[in-house]
């Protein structure tokens, strides 16, 4: 369900607070005079020291500001990882359930020794991982053309040439969908679906905005946001299977990325008919991918 995160949080008691923890924080220090390295804010002239720690997986920087008029400290801490990999000490093969989720969090307040209600969800991540009876990447390459208009672009290539899938960027989100069997070297196929909030205003509704909401989190809620965007996802479902609908005008409009992106700036009920006439295709009389992953999602999910 849930898997990348990253948290802010505000340490009130600084003091207490580095009592209850067991992390080893690295400094940046000069080579030289083995001096700790600070920066100086240029709008407020405060001292900022930052600090790092890799722990349980997770990656987080200690920053400390301190007023040079009067002396005062003011301590943040920023958490990033994944809950789904911690969970498993480092694999996310395996998909995460609620249950485990919660379980992961109660352990975030122990080993960060933080109030849930204070560490603010900056970003996260919502996805399931979905077996295939065919290789994702071929599929995907094959396969997906646009989400809501717009393009998916490829990952770019790993040190050994491979990119094991697409992303879509848009203003608040991303949706990710690549071949997780590929990128961890399994033999056997997983497609990896998720949907990455960069900014919370469209997701707090349901998670709320921090990791005591986010423990509200249901099934049913996850449902919401995976099947809303994977209806989105336009693919071409023709590949292979009707050669006489690929010769079609509609399937040289649809899936000509430039001419539909300008319809759908042009006029946007041709274009919504275009698209909802090729989908209606695709079902009918094309492979029904688009539905039987959907129906896939909702197994997962049920499952978790």
């Amino acid at each position: 369900m849930v898997d990348g995160i990253k948290l802010k949080y505000i340490i009130g008691d600084y003091d207490t607070w580095k009592k209850l923890h067991g992390i080893n924080f690295t400094y940046n220090v000069n080579q030289e005079t083995g001096e700790v390295l600070t920066t100086k804010s240029t709008r407020t002239g405060a001292v900022i020291t930052k600090s790092r720690a890799i722990y349980k997986h997770y990656h987080i920087q200690l920053t400390e500001v301190m007023d040079v008029n009067y002396g005062t400290k003011v301590y943040y801490l920023d958490v990033r990882g994944s809950l789904h990999k911690s969970y498993f000490n480092g694999v996310n093969i395996e998909n995460f359930s609620g249950e485990q989720m919660l379980q992961e969090i109660d352990k975030i307040e122990k080993y960060f020794a933080l109030n849930l209600n204070l560490a603010t969800i900056k970003n996260i991540e919502i996805g399931i991982n979905i077996g295939l009876p065919f290789s994702p990447i071929t599929f995907l390459n094959a396969s997906l053309l646009s989400y809501k208009g717009k393009r998916f672009e490829k990952y770019a290539v790993d040190s050994n040439g491979l990119s094991i899938g697409y992303h879509c960027k848009l203003g608040q989100y991303s949706v990710k969908i690549y071949d997780k069997g590929l990128q961890n070297g399994l033999d056997f196929n997983i497609m990896r679906f998720e949907v990455r909030y960069i900014k919370m205003e469209k997701i707090s509704r349901i998670t709320g905005n921090n990791l005591e909401t986010l423990k509200l989190l249901t099934k049913d809620n996850v449902t919401e946001i995976l099947i809303k965007v994977w209806d989105g996802v336009l693919l071409d479902e023709f590949q292979g299977v009707n050669e006489e609908l690929r010769n079609t005008e509609l399937y040289h409009k649809v899936t000509n990325y430039h001419f539909m992106k300008q319809l759908q700036k042009t006029n946007r009920k041709i274009y919504s008919y275009l698209i909802s006439k090729f989908k209606s295709l695709g079902k009918s009389q094309g492979n029904n991918l688009h539905e039987v992953i959907k129906m896939q999602i909702l197994d997962v999910i049920k499952s978790l």
